[in-house]
Order: C-alpha cells, then structure tokens, then sequence
C-alpha cells in the first residue's frame, strides 16, 4: 500500500467557522480521505499506547501559533512520511485500529452514513454477485458475504481477492487498476471512483503467484468454477501465451467441459500466473523504452516493445531486488491536479534496485498508471515466498491471525473533524446476503460459467525481506 499527501486545503469548522487545515490523504494513488493535524496527532497518541512510542517514526509536534504556509508545507511533508513509514509495519498495517481509523475517516471525509445498500461484484466472466450489505462494510467484510454467497469453502477462500478494474467501452479487456484493502469500503471507493464514467467494476480475482495452490483449489467445485474461468480468461486476453496447436486442443477440452485438464494443459505454457500490465515506458536497457511489463512467477518480466532495442524479454527475479520505492508523478507545471476534485489519481513511477551480479547493483525505473499495483503485487509475491520458507501456506490467512494476535483489541476511539470523539470497537458486519436461495444462487453462477511527465517527492524504500537470503545459486 502507499500512501500520500499531496496537497492542504483551507477548510471552516461547520459550528466555530473557524479556518483549519485539511490534509488530503490519498491511498494507492487515489483521493482517500481528508484529515486536520489534530485527528492525526490523536492517532499517533493511540498509536504510542498499542504499540509503545519507539516503535514509530517522528510525528511533528504541536503549535501554539497558527502556522504560515513554509511551516504548513513542512507538517504536510512530516505526516506524509510518517504515515508511508506506519503503513509498512506489518503489525500496525494489519491492525484492526490502523484499518478501522482510515476506514471511519473515509466514511466522514465522503459524508456517508452507515446505510443497507446493493453492491455489485463480479467474476473473471462477467457473472454478477449482488450483495446486501453497509454501505461501510470494509473489503474483507464483503469478500466473506461474497464467499457465503457463491458458497466457496473458508479453506480457499483466502486465495482470492476483490479488485478494482476499468472496463472501456468497446474493449472486451478490462484493465486492473487497483486491489482493494482493508482500511476502505469497497462501496465507497467504487463510487468515488466511478465518477462519472461507470466504467470501474469491483471483480473477484485469483490472487496467489506459486502454481501449487491450484491443486487445493481444485478439490472443491466452487473454487475449481473460479480457477477454470481465470484461465480461460487468461488464454483468451493472451495473459497466458498459447501456440495455435495448443488453442486447438484447449477449446477442445473447454467445448467438453474437462476443466481440470484445461487448467493442468494451461499449465505447461509461457506466463501461467502472470498478471499482464498495459504497455509503459522503461529506462531499461535504454532510456524512454516501451515495454509490456508481466508479474508472477516470483519476477517482473519486461519485454520491449520498440523498434530502437532487441526485443528480448528481461527478466528480474524478485529475490535479486534489494529494494523499490514509488514516486508521485507531477504534470508539466509541478502540480498534481485540482485539489478539489477527489476524484482524481495520482500518477506514479515505480522503481526497484536490482542486483545483475555480486558487486552491481542498478536502478531501474518503470512509469506506468500501474505502477502502485506493480509494487503491491511486488510485496505479495516477498510474503508469499517468506511464508514458504516458514512453511505457511496462505499469506491471507497469516493477515487474520495477526488481527487477532491481541494488538488489536485495545479499545480504541475515533476523532472526527469537528473534535469529538466516539468510542469505536469492531466495523459492523453486512447484512445477510442470501437474497436468493443458496441453490439458486449456485444454479445462476454455474449456468454462467458454463457459458461463454515530470516526477518529484522521492518516497522511503519498500525493503525486500527476501534479498536477506539471497545465496550463491541466484547469482
């Protein structure tokens, strides 16, 4: 995840009229929510009794005198790391007071009651799931009404997860832009983000990169219906790359309905696993070089896409990079857009340094509209290979059993805008979601899956936990 802070605005307190700072807090590249200092510093103070003051960064102290806008500039900067450097401590991240906060200050900063209201998923084909559920139901809360829903068993359904995707009109491929966490209401980023396009789909993805899960998930028929389907998808939008022959025999077994002998023939071909970004521009091998960048298979895969370079693919191994971090991405004039308009995305670049061999160590840059989920998708593939080696299976599961390590149950208490204060304990829970009969439901969803710039503010580092093990063999 990654957070920003790329601009204040001057607010009035709704009571006092009084004028305050807001902070404009942006979560993987998009408009979160909007903060003063004050909600902030009593964050940081609850912070400091949950997980004792050393373990945080610096927090810019309190003024008595109103600020002038060098020293406004200079809190914004402060807050910004502080909360960049919060969000990378696993045992605050995964705090159920680190998401219940962000996702309280989202629902305050859009103006929203908790309400019922109909959400819409979807699968990889486009079947529709609508759910009941609160219109403040953060993603892991609707992942599990979703799962009841479609009846998929607890034991796989850690191995998927909801995302956001951009469908254009008149594009059969629709385009991942984000995936969806914990600290935000799934309904609530949708509709901020759906402005006014309605071309943004929340979408329950396939989201683990070893191979070998596949076969737990084909041991029960639900979750087997959902695999089958990413990897048609995967082969007909050319994420996986398939020889003509190899087609052939593939529809073959897709007109039969053999579906594990589709998923196990898809197997064996080139970028099983992958997940395919659009087309960007790289500094590898040479500058300004359009690449087509792919992710799985514990590496990044760049191939050029320009007549100036050979085309042979690149392939960097996750275990080879030390370190990447992500920059914002600011238009020609040094800004990053109207202040006021929340629903605007931030651009950013994404850059990794990569070890080529023993004593070479070399910064690469991609600048892509992906480049955050890039750098998500780069961590889940280091925990996932860390939890390996522990011998743990899912990095999801490891996630719900830290919430429920202890940290998390401190009582804790949200600060609004205007001051107060209100004591919160666990995020509701949605409404039942069997609109339909369980039958029914699975009946519907199985009849369907039978059918067919210039670039500024240099952000701290994301570590790479795995590089520590790097031995000689990777070399």
């Amino acid at each position: 995840m990654h957070f920003s802070i790329p601009d204040t605005q001057e607010l009035k307190e709704p009571r006092q009229g009084r004028s305050f700072v807001g902070y404009s807090v942006y979560a993987n590249g998009s408009f979160h929510c909007t903060l003063r200092y004050r909600q902030l510093h009593n964050f940081h103070e609850q912070l400091k009794k949950q997980f004792g003051y050393n373990s945080l960064p610096y927090f810019p102290p309190k003024k008595f005198w109103s600020l002038n806008q060098t020293q406004v500039e200079e809190r914004r900067n402060f807050l910004e790391k502080y909360l960049q450097i919060i969000s990378q401590d696993e045992r605050i991240n995964k705090s159920e007071f680190f998401n219940g906060f962000l996702l309280h200050a989202q629902q305050e900063s859009h103006n929203v009651t908790k309400e019922e209201v109909d959400l819409d998923l979807y699968l990889v084909n486009w079947f529709k799931v609508r759910l009941k559920v609160y219109s403040t139901d953060k993603s892991s809360t609707i992942m599990n009404a979703a799962c009841r829903y479609l009846e998929l068993p607890g034991s796989t359904m850690s191995y998927f997860a909801l995302f956001m995707v951009r469908k254009p009109e008149n594009d059969s491929q629709a385009i991942l832009e984000r995936k969806m966490m914990d600290f935000e209401s799934p309904y609530l980023t949708l509709k901020n983000f759906d402005r006014p396009s309605k071309s943004h789909f929340l979408v329950i993805r396939r989201y683990y990169w070893d191979p070998s899960y596949d076969s737990i998930l084909m041991k029960n028929n639900v979750s087997l219906d959902l695999l089958y389907h990413q990897v048609i998808n995967d082969v007909e939008n050319e994420w996986i790359i398939a020889p003509s022959d190899v087609k052939t025999r593939l529809s073959s077994l897709k007109m039969n309905e053999s579906k594990k002998e589709y998923i196990e023939l898809a197997r064996t071909l080139k970028y099983y696993g992958f997940v395919r970004f659009e087309p960007c521009i790289c500094d590898y091998p040479v500058e300004e070089t359009r690449v087509e960048v792919r992710a799985g298979g514990m590496e990044l895969v760049l191939a050029p896409q320009s007549t100036k370079v050979k085309s042979v693919e690149h392939n960097f191994r996750v275990t080879r990079i030390r370190c990447w971090r992500l920059t914002t991405c600011l238009d020609d004039n040094g800004n990053v857009g109207n202040p006021n308009d929340s629903s605007r995305v931030l651009k950013f670049e994404l850059s990794f340094e990569y070890l080529f061999s023993k004593d070479s160590l070399k910064w690469i840059t991609i600048k892509s509209d992906q480049s955050i989920l890039m750098s998500v998708f780069l961590r889940s593939m280091v925990e996932e290979l860390l939890l390996k080696r522990k011998g743990l299976k899912s990095s999801v599961n490891n996630d719900e059993q830290s919430k429920t390590s202890g940290l998390a149950s401190e009582p804790w208490s949200f600060m609004k805008i205007d001051g107060t204060s209100h004591p919160s304990t666990q995020m509701p829970r949605s409404f039942s979601t069997d609109s339909f009969p369980k039958n029914e439901a699975t009946s519907k969803m199985r009849k369907s899956f039978s059918q067919n710039g210039n670039f500024s503010k240099m952000k701290p580092f994301f570590e790479n936990d795995a590089f520590n093990g790097i031995g000689d063999d990777d070399l």
